[in-house]
């Protein structure tokens, strides 16, 4: 028996606050699962570390959580898994990326955030969900997820149906 294939959803939010921002975030780590591939994209300053610590803190994870600008990479411990959160923004050449394994870390219980994925093309997983970060106007951000596989609507399932 083939498993039934569900449409790939896209869903699109105005955050009108940073309050706004955090809570999206919560429900999306309280509803999600934990595991999965997402690609955070936007401008500097549209939240993209805010919905992550806010997605973390969802799942129940109660430690504090940094910005990985400068390190690149944090990794949380969580219930199910283990989280990776990574900010791209200051890589340089392809083999720096290939120097942190990132192709080496999903599998079964990883959940992985990737800020800035553009900045390591070519050597990064493929994403199960695109989450693009963009301002509207004073205080406001338009949020885009868009589920790139259906383990990325699985991660939407929960919060959007």
């Amino acid at each position: 028996m083939v498993a039934e294939q569900t449409a790939l959803r896209t869903v699109t939010k105005t955050v009108a606050s940073e309050a706004a921002m955090i809570a999206l975030g919560t429900s999306l780590g309280q509803y999600s699962g934990c595991v999965g591939t997402i690609f955070l994209q936007g401008e500097p300053g549209t939240g993209k570390t805010t919905f992550v610590r806010a997605w973390l803190y969802g799942k129940g994870y109660m430690g504090f959580v940094k910005s990985p600008s400068y390190s690149l990479m944090v990794s949380y411990p969580l219930a199910a898994g283990l989280c990776y959160h990574l900010d791209l923004y200051r890589l340089g050449a392809g083999d720096e990326a290939e120097s942190l394994g990132l192709r080496d870390l999903p599998n079964k219980s990883t959940l992985i955030f990737i800020e800035w994925p553009e900045q390591a093309s070519g050597w990064l997983p493929q994403p199960d969900l695109c989450i693009q970060m963009c301002y509207v106007a004073a205080g406001e951000r338009k949020i885009t997820l868009q589920a790139c596989t259906q383990v990325g609507n699985n991660l939407l399932y929960g919060l959007f149906i």
